[in-house]
């Protein structure tokens, strides 16, 4: 395919400076490679849908190409020996050379790995033809800029760096656009993002290189296929990955997940179909998928989030629904699910059913899982602007008031707080004997403590202790608070001022010692109430509060602590994360009120001592 009016060609840098390969819109997709190309892909598909009423159709096909129909071969080949050749003679950057090596051998195979990706019911590039006069049309943003964007704040790209995604799929960095748009015009042009070198008359290039018209670099007319057994028959965009990095037999196995991760709600709503090799992904076959994945014995654990998504999506969970306004009235909606062993993460939704991110480091006491939903107009226009390149989270300070858009993430992060509260508050269990530990309702109420109505209380654990050696055991206490403020309190004859801190509190020895019967729950003023009742007396007592975490125990600093002993409330001593108990009596419910620095929502976990 060799001709002189085409071929390949890079621009002249005639300040003399170099490019490097280390190109920062490449190498931002350099670590999730596949992920963001099916992201990015996806996206710009669902951002050019022609029909509205049909879904957009995104296809995957890896092929191979004969080495005689990479386009210009020889001249590609020539350009590579240039990079080696301007290169070679760094001591410091082998990795160039090295890089331009394995594309020198990959050019010279007989048959070189490739990706078609291809869309349709989408209006193709539209611009192709219209030359430097219409810097704006779609075929110059996606193939003859740099950085450029103007999509409505409804479209998903913002930065116009994610179509370099495929860049980063390619180990000869090189792709080839092929677009029919709905005026009938057909046009193909090749890219390349490499680096430096001097050419054979000695002129010094930049590092982006084009198979264009020589003349003056622009696109060529009609198509361009190589994938041998596709024809384009309607209007869309074809994208070809030369030397794809992935593995033939792995692809599938990667693409398929990557695809579903973020885009399942596009699929399950049945706005986006999704082909790979022949195999075809929509609405109608995703049950079946996700079955599969259900039953498979070797890499359940690889799809579990997708699996979860996928229940709160169809409500194979069961599932409460909360509503929350933010521009317009019931703008997002989030599902909730509480179960064992759901992955206590929500996903957030963007409106044309691309997933953003999982938000996560959410405290509460159950398991659970959930998805959020961005339905209306305005308020995915706001939260899209204040996404990152890599359109997987939210940054405040993108937005033109960054205080205001902290602000509102902050307003969206309560909403799911509360509504898991609640949901919480609603399924759990008011009482639960578990290991002879256990507290009735009417014990408390025989002490004037009324149960605060909306809040669960739940059952304590015995466990062995995280972060103390020995063979110690922990009362595990869940709760969940508000933004929580805690605070505890125990026996009534130590009268200290509230909040004097006591600087000697610590015992020769710190003997664990365990309640019969205990409770703990967070009242309507944010503060932790606990009751519990031992069948032995003891002199010098004193409790440990703490965080729960999956690994180790985090301590907390009390803010106050008191006790209450027939209806009279008074002080304790505390340090740190410490309560001096003093003495308490056997066979007593005592009520012990504390109040933690720290906000949040945790799942507490209360350690008892006896100092003797």
């Amino acid at each position: 395919m060799k001709s002189n009016k085409f071929g390949w060609k890079f621009e002249e840098y005639k300040s003399g400076d170099v490019d490097g390969l280390n190109v920062g819109e490449v190498e931002t997709f350099k670590d999730t490679p596949l992920d963001s190309l099916a992201k990015e892909s996806a996206q710009n598909s669902l951002d050019a849908k022609a029909d509205g009423n049909k879904p957009v159709t995104l296809e995957f096909n890896s092929f191979y190409i004969d080495q005689e129909d990479f386009p210009n071969i020889e001249d590609y080949r020539e350009m590579i020996d240039l990079q080696i050749k301007f290169w070679g003679v760094t001591q410091n950057d082998s990795s160039t050379v090295k890089f331009f090596r394995e594309a020198r051998d990959i050019i010279n195979r007989k048959k070189i790995f490739c990706l078609r990706i291809s869309d349709f019911n989408t209006t193709g590039l539209e611009g192709s033809r219209d030359g430097k006069g219409n810097i704006l049309s779609n075929w110059w943003k996606l193939v003859r800029s740099k950085g450029v964007s103007d999509n409505s704040q409804l479209k998903g790209g913002s930065f116009g760096i994610g179509k370099h995604a495929s860049f980063a799929c390619s180990k000869l960095r090189t792709t080839f656009y092929s677009t029919l748009d709905l005026e009938g015009i057909q046009s193909h042009q090749g890219v390349s993002i490499l680096a430096t070198y001097d050419t054979k008359e000695g002129i010094r290039t930049r590092g982006k290189g084009y198979y264009c018209k020589l003349n003056d670099f622009s696109c060529i007319e009609g198509p361009l296929s190589l994938d041998q057994e596709f024809n384009r028959d309607g209007p869309g965009t074809d994208i070809f990955i030369i030397g794809l990095i992935e593995d033939e037999n792995d692809l599938k196995n990667k693409i398929i997940p990557s695809i579903l991760r973020s885009f399942l709600l596009a699929i399950y709503n049945g706005n986006l179909v999704f082909k790979i090799n022949g195999e075809t992904i929509d609405k109608y076959s995703l049950g079946d998928l996700i079955e599969g994945y259900k039953n498979s014995t070797i890499n359940i654990l690889d799809y579990s989030d997708i699996i979860e998504d996928y229940d709160i999506l169809s409500e194979n969970l069961e599932i409460k629904t909360y509503n929350y306004t933010m521009f317009e009235e019931n703008d997002i909606t989030l599902k909730l699910s509480l179960m064992p062993r759901l992955k206590k993460r929500i996903g957030i939704y963007r409106g044309n059913g691309m997933k953003i991110f999982d938000k996560k480091n959410l405290r509460l006491t159950s398991d659970f899982a959930g998805s959020l939903f961005l339905k209306g107009d305005k308020v995915n226009g706001y939260f899209r602007n204040l996404e990152n390149p890599q359109h997987n989270n939210w940054s405040p300070n993108r937005a033109d008031n960054p205080e205001e858009a902290t602000k509102r993430i902050n307003n969206l992060h309560d909403f799911i707080k509360d509504s898991l509260r609640d949901l919480e508050n609603k399924i759990m269990p008011e009482s639960e004997n578990m290991g002879g530990i256990s507290l009735l309702d009417e014990d408390i109420e025989e002490e004037g403590i009324k149960p605060i109505e909306g809040v669960d209380f739940i059952p304590v654990k015995p466990r062995e202790s995280k972060t103390i050696k020995g063979s110690r055991k922990k009362i595990k206490r869940s709760v969940k608070p508000k933004p929580p403020v805690p605070n505890p309190l125990p026996p009534a004859e130590r009268p200290a001022p509230e909040g004097e801190i006591v600087e000697k509190i610590d015992p020769i020895k710190n003997i664990p010692i365990f309640p019969e019967k205990i409770k703990l729950f967070q009242d309507n003023t944010g503060e932790y109430n606990l009751i519990y009742n031992f069948s032995e007396e003891f002199n010098s007592a004193n409790c440990k509060i703490f965080i729960d975490g999956e690994q180790t125990n985090e301590n907390v600093e009390i803010d106050k602590a008191s006790i209450y002993e027939n209806n009279k409330k008074n002080n304790l001593q505390f340090k740190n994360n410490k309560i001096i108990l003093g003495n308490i009596v056997k066979n007593s419910n005592n009520h012990l009120k504390f109040k933690l620095k720290e906000k949040g929502m945790w799942a507490l976990e209360v350690q008892f001592y006896d100092n003797q």
